[in-house]
């Protein structure tokens, strides 16, 4: 499949706790010792979780965490069982991940040999906000959609219940959350653009 849905990686990761467990029974150490596995996500999975998207928005987890080489057959086996991409539990983004201060959330599913974290509402919207800025200002080269990201941003600030008719007015509730729009002047241009252009309609239902 090409995008998950939440309920997707869902049995995903519980097959590979049945993995796990196997492999425990059968007398690998390395994996054994290398337990519990420790999965801290971002992106498209933390955003199916908190609910701030409902469709398909992904075909992988990605993982802050350098995963462990005896996990990563596991891995491709379950990818491969459940017609998802081999590495949907990867940890490509892990290097270049610098948000120290990150709050994480436990995901409270019935996992005996893993412990899933995902990325908290406000740390996501950092992190979007983060990427739509590098985007915008052309500083580094990346494949990354700065308007998805945009986007998200945006929908990340809907679910919060900040709406805003002027970019001093979303200044100012943003900085109840401890976050100055200041830091990022391409991404407070382009909404206060937009604002200008024709403003924000607030959806009634579900982003």
């Amino acid at each position: 499949m090409d995008v998950c849905s939440i309920e997707d990686f869902q049995n995903a990761f519980y097959s590979l706790d049945e993995e796990i467990e196997s492999e425990i029974r059968t007398g690998n150490e390395d994996v054994k010792n290398m337990t519990p596995l420790i999965v801290k996500a971002i992106g498209g999975f933390a955003l199916l979780y908190h609910e701030l998207r409902t469709s398909k928005v992904t075909a992988d987890v990605d993982d802050m965490v350098t995963l462990p080489e005896c996990y990563k057959q596991m891995i491709k086996k379950v990818g491969k069982k459940l017609d998802m991409p081999e590495d949907w539990l990867n940890d490509h983004s892990s290097a270049g991940f610098v948000m120290v201060t990150a709050k994480w959330e436990r995901v409270l599913w019935d996992l005996k040999h893993i412990e899933l974290y995902v990325l908290d509402v406000q740390g996501l919207m950092t992190d979007k906000c983060g990427w739509a800025e590098k985007n915008l200002s052309g500083s580094i080269m990346t494949d990354r959609d700065d308007t998805k990201d945009l986007n998200d941003f945006l929908g990340i600030l809907w679910r919060l219940g900040i709406k805003y008719d002027t970019i001093d007015e979303l200044s100012e509730k943003l900085r109840e959350f401890n976050f100055d729009l200041n830091e990022y002047p391409n991404v407070k241009k382009f909404i206060e653009d937009d604002l200008n252009d024709d403003g924000i309609v607030w959806p009634d239902g579900h982003i």
